[in-house]
C-alpha cells in the first residue's frame, strides 16, 4: 500500500514541478521492481536450497 501513496508525487503540478514526478517516479519504480525482484528471488532461493538439502539427504543414504 506503499507503492500508490506515492502516486500524487507522481502526477504532482504546480511550483515543484520539474522535480516531484522524477522522485516520485523513481519511488514507485523502485518500490514495484524491488517487491517483484524479491518475490522472484526468494522462491528461486527457496527451491536452491530445498533441493541442496534433498541432494545432502539422498547422497547421506
Amino acid at each position: 500500500m506503499t507503492s500508490p501513496g506515492v502516486m500524487p508525487l507522481m502526477f504532482a503540478k504546480g511550483a515543484s514541478d520539474s522535480t516531484q514526478p522524477a522522485t516520485g517516479t523513481g519511488v514507485f519504480g523502485g518500490m514495484i521492481s524491488g517487491t517483484l525482484l524479491a518475490v522472484f528471488f526468494a522462491t528461486c532461493f527457496y527451491v536452491v536450497i530445498t533441493r541442496a538439502v534433498e541432494y545432502r539427504q539422498r547422497k547421506r543414504d
